[in-house]
C-alpha cells in the first residue's frame, strides 16, 4: 500500500468503462502493441489507432496500480510505441491516424490528427515519466501539448471560433463538429501534465479549454420532452449512446475535482439523473431505434 503513494493516480476511467467488452479482447500485434479491429467498416480491419493504443495503455496502468506486480511490461511496451511514433512537426508533435475515417460531420483523410489522441497520449506520458523519471516521456508530452495551440489548418488540433473560444477537436479534419468526450479528455490530459510540471503553457491551455467547456455545456444537453440524454457532438450526431453518456458523467466529475467549479458537478448530477430515468425504459429503446434510422438517413445525405 505504501508504494501506491508514490504512483501517479489511476486514470479516471476504469478498464471496464473504457472497454466494456473486456480489455483482454483487444487484438495485439506480434510485439504486444494494441490494435483495433474495425471488422471491415470502411474497408478497415486491425489498425493502429493512437487513441485505442493510449486507452489500452492507460488500462494497463490502472491494472498495474491495483496489483503492483503485473501489467507493467504491457504498459511500457505500448507507451514506448507512442513515444517512437510521435511525429515531430517542428515545435510540436502529433500522433497520426493513418487510415481514413468518414461519418456525418467528419471527413478525415490520412494522415489526420485527433485532440482525443493527443490528450490521452499525454496522460500516458505523465504516468510513464512518473514511474521512470525518463525525460523522453516528458519531452513527448510537451511536444504533444504544443499541438493544442496550433490551428487545424497548420496541422494541430485547435479551433478558435468566431466568439474567440478555444476548442480542441477530436476530429481535426474537414467537416468537423465539436465532440464532447474528445474535448474533455484533452482537458484532462493537459491538466495531468500541468499537475506534474506546473508548466505555464499547460496552465494557459487548460484555462482556455475550461472556459469554453463552461460556456457551451448546454449545447450538449439533449433535453427533449420524451427523452433526455447527453449529446455526442454539437451538430448532427446528437445521441451519445450509453457508453459515451457514462464517460461524460465521469469526465464532468473529474473536471469538478480539477476546478472545484460546481457547474461541472451540476451537469454531472443532471446527466446522472437522465441515466437513471431513461437508460432502461422503453422510451430509451425506441429512441435508439429512431437514432439508427436517423443515422442511416444522414449517411446517405453525406454519401458515406
Amino acid at each position: 500500500m505504501k508504494r501506491r503513494k508514490h504512483l501517479y493516480p489511476k486514470y479516471f476511467l476504469s478498464h471496464n468503462e473504457i472497454f466494456p467488452n473486456g480489455v483482454f479482447n483487444i487484438p495485439l500485434d506480434e510485439n504486444g502493441v494494441a490494435t483495433w479491429d474495425y471488422k471491415g467498416h470502411l474497408g478497415l480491419h486491425e489498425e493502429y489507432n493512437p487513441t485505442m493504443i493510449a486507452l489500452y495503455t492507460l488500462s494497463m496502468y490502472n491494472l498495474y496500480y491495483d496489483t503492483l506486480k503485473k501489467y507493467l511490461d504491457e504498459f511500457f511496451r505500448n507507451a514506448n510505441y507512442l513515444v517512437k511514433n510521435l511525429a515531430g512537426r517542428g515545435t510540436y508533435g502529433v500522433w497520426l491516424v493513418n487510415f481514413p475515417w468518414i461519418a456525418p460531420c467528419y471527413l478525415c483523410k490520412p494522415p489526420w490528427v485527433s485532440g482525443l489522441s493527443q490528450g490521452l497520449g499525454i496522460s500516458v506520458m505523465v504516468r510513464a515519466w512518473t514511474l521512470t523519471k525518463d525525460n523522453k516521456y516528458l519531452h513527448a508530452a510537451e511536444k504533444a501539448l504544443a499541438s493544442f495551440e496550433v490551428p487545424i489548418s497548420k496541422g494541430g488540433v485547435l479551433t478558435i471560433d468566431k466568439g474567440g473560444s478555444w476548442w480542441y477537436d477530436e476530429y481535426a479534419c474537414t467537416k468537423s463538429a465539436n465532440v464532447l468526450n474528445g474535448f474533455l479528455c484533452a482537458l484532462i490530459g493537459i491538466h495531468e501534465l500541468y499537475d506534474v510540471t506546473k508548466d505555464g503553457k499547460a496552465k494557459f491551455l487548460l484555462s482556455k479549454g475550461i472556459e469554453t467547456a463552461k460556456k457551451f455545456m448546454k449545447r450538449f444537453d439533449l433535453n427533449l420532452f420524451i427523452f433526455k440524454w447527453s449529446k455526442y457532438d454539437d451538430k448532427l450526431l446528437v445521441y451519445s449512446g450509453p457508453k459515451y453518456h457514462e464517460w461524460h458523467v465521469k469526465q464532468l466529475m473529474k473536471l469538478y475535482e480539477i476546478t472545484e467549479d460546481r457547474e461541472f458537478l451540476n451537469w454531472a448530477a443532471k446527466w446522472s439523473r437522465y441515466q437513471e430515468k431513461y437508460n432502461s425504459i422503453t422510451k430509451a429503446k425506441w429512441f435508439v431505434l429512431f437514432w439508427r434510422f436517423y443515422s442511416r438517413v444522414i449517411k446517405k445525405l453525406y454519401k458515406v
